[in-house]
């Protein structure tokens, strides 16, 4: 997932799981 990869990346959590809070809630998983 290009998600993972940012995040090894950026090492930048809180963004991302915001990011991940919204994909999910619009059923983007």
């Amino acid at each position: 997932m290009f998600l993972k990869k940012y995040v090894s990346k950026h090492d930048d959590k809180v963004f991302v799981d915001e990011l991940m809070a919204i994909f999910t809630k619009d059923g983007d998983l």
